[in-house]
């Protein structure tokens, strides 16, 4: 003990004398410099012992500032933090004590316990421990210089590594004091509509990955989520609704409560009614995600639904923190823009940028959006491998990325060659190119059969069934794009069957969804027919990337569907 003294600095005059308790009585600022030097020592069990000891005889305001300091240290900002991150530095001495701070850190406890027992007598008995206290703790570090678009740390040493500032523009800030006033190079750059991906997954994995985070990590920052109290909402892209909603959520959010909210309501077909689509989430939130407390869908380009969402928020945090959660390109960061704009009328000036980059975000954002000390946070996107995004590179991003309203697409029915029976007419036999990412064989099917493809204007092409293979080796890359480039075709690989889909039909009936995870949907639909005997069934394959993810959902209520069922259901 007096060797870890010495090696702290620490004096050796009795913790309880008058001269000690004089100086630091007056002098908080050296008593939190004293506990902030080192761990590995005595400090914790002098200051247990200072608190028995000394609080009695001292006046309420020091000892509740002695109480504040000691939470501070041991339950909210532990050291082990403080030294990893390398700002405190314990002497080898010291280092070597590690196992004798357990007792201390316990004494602590009961000892603070008793000083606030002894201040409020009628106070109820503290019942959470040091997990539960830490569980409140912030998840952003507010004494880190973080770029505001991204929430990486700024440094100035590794190029390619997240937060990179050239060291002039930092030393010029940090010379006004304007740190956090500082954008890193990659988001000025992804502000200017680049597209640079910062996350490590498919193929943009490479054997040097200096600099560049993985999924892995930016999952792992949201793992303390379980242990807090907090409001989460969840977003998901409507025009990815089948890649977007988190399917293992409940293993990142614990039992908190889950609101959910359906963006880019804007990017639906024209005429779509957004109360139907509404009605269409819930349900499938109900049997994907469990009981969430309220589904809302929203454009946050268009403000359209955004009061309500916004409301439900306010109404529903009941003073905790609100996590806004959801996958990589859910529009997270526009999404908090449009809820500041609605709920307070405007917006901070510096506020997390958002891009068409998947990962844009690297790191938790907390903006002070609540009274009483909650905050609003702008988290990771997490980076599902099942995606079609995950199977591109940046350059081929761009042409899958809705620009505007999705414009819906049914081939006409007329015969090619090889198709059908004698080629005439009727699906039976076709085989339909969604780009070069996405293969439909059209194995069975009535002459009614209806494919209507939603999608950022990807080219569909018919091609016989007999030939698809051929026509996918030798024309992917070169008018089956993307991918853009034979290369890029090359390195995707082969496609492979992934679901094959049976699907009972009914005259002017929107059947069902064919959903690709990252790409779009496509509707299933049957008109009327004049042929009595003929059975409705479809079969269809589905061919993709390997790890691209298919389903068969219940058909989206919007508009462009050859059987109108979204006005005859509005009509009735």
């Amino acid at each position: 003990e007096g060797e870890g003294r010495r090696e702290c600095g620490l004096a050796t005059r009795p913790v309880g004398s008058k001269s000690r308790v004089s100086e630091l009585r007056h002098r908080p600022s050296r008593l939190a410099h004293l506990l902030l030097r080192c761990k590995y020592c005595c400090l914790l069990d002098w200051k247990a012992r200072a608190v028995r000891h000394a609080a009695p005889n001292m006046r309420p305001p020091w000892t509740l500032e002695l109480l504040r300091l000691a939470l501070l240290l041991v339950v909210l900002h532990p050291i082990d933090s403080l030294q990893a991150a390398g700002h405190v530095r314990a002497p080898a001495a010291c280092r070597a004590r590690q196992p004798s701070m357990q007792p201390a850190t316990h004494a602590l406890q009961r000892s603070t316990s008793g000083v606030a027992k002894r201040l409020s007598p009628h106070a109820r008995p503290a019942r959470s421990s040091a997990p539960a206290l830490l569980a409140k703790a912030p998840m952003v570090d507010r004494y880190a210089f973080c770029c505001y678009g991204c929430g990486a740390e700024l440094q100035t040493e590794s190029p390619r590594a997240a937060g990179f500032v050239e060291p002039d523009r930092y030393e010029l800030k940090a010379k006004h004091k304007q740190l956090r006033q500082l954008l890193c190079v990659r988001c000025r750059s992804l502000a200017q509509g680049q597209i640079l991906p910062a996350v490590v997954e498919g193929r943009l994995r490479t054997d040097d990955d200096g600099g560049v985070t993985t999924p892995e990590e930016l999952r792992a920052q949201l793992l303390p989520l379980r242990t807090r109290k907090a409001l989460v909402v969840l977003l998901v892209d409507l025009v990815d609704v089948a890649g977007s909603m988190l399917p293992r959520v409940r293993d990142i959010v614990g039992a908190n409560p889950i609101l959910v909210v359906g963006t880019k309501a804007d990017l639906l077909p024209k005429g779509t009614d957004t109360k139907q689509v509404e009605a269409w989430l819930a349900q499938l939130a109900l049997s994907r995600l469990g009981g969430v407390l309220d589904v809302r869908v929203c454009s946050s380009k268009t403000a359209e639904g955004i009061i309500g969402a916004s409301t439900a928020i306010r109404n529903e945090r009941a003073g905790r923190d609100v996590f806004i959660l959801g996958a990589a390109n859910v529009g997270k960061s526009a999404f908090i823009a449009a809820f500041l704009d609605s709920s307070y009328g405007g917006r901070p000036k510096r506020l997390p940028i958002s891009s068409e980059t998947p990962g844009t975000t690297l790191a938790a954002v907390a903006i002070d959006a609540f009274s009483g000390g909650s905050q609003l946070y702008d988290t990771p996107g997490v980076h599902l491998a099942h995606r079609m995004q995950a199977q591109l590179l940046p350059e081929e991003l761009r042409r899958i990325i809705p620009k505007g309203r999705l414009k819906p697409y049914t081939p006409r029915l007329i015969g090619v060659d090889g198709a059908g029976e004698g080629g005439v007419g009727g699906f039976a036999g076709s085989t339909f190119f969604w780009g070069g990412l996405v293969r439909f064989d059209v194995k069975r099917a009535p002459l009614a059969l209806r494919l209507t493809f939603f999608s950022a204007g990807l080219a569909v092409t018919r091609v016989p069934s007999s030939a698809a293979a051929e026509a996918h080796a030798s024309r992917a890359g070169i008018d089956l794009t993307p991918p853009m480039s034979p290369q890029s075709a090359s390195q995707m690989g082969e496609l492979v069957l992934r679901k094959s889909v049976t699907l009972n039909l009914e005259t002017m009936t929107h059947a069902a969804d064919i959903a690709v995870s990252g790409l779009g949907w496509v509707a299933v639909s049957c008109l009327s027919t004049l042929d009595t005997s003929e059975t409705l069934v479809a079969e269809i394959d589905v061919w993709v990337p390997r790890s691209v993810e298919v389903s068969v959902r219940a058909p989206m209520p919007v508009a462009g569907i050859p059987t109108n069922t979204v006005d005859s259901k509005a009509k009735a």
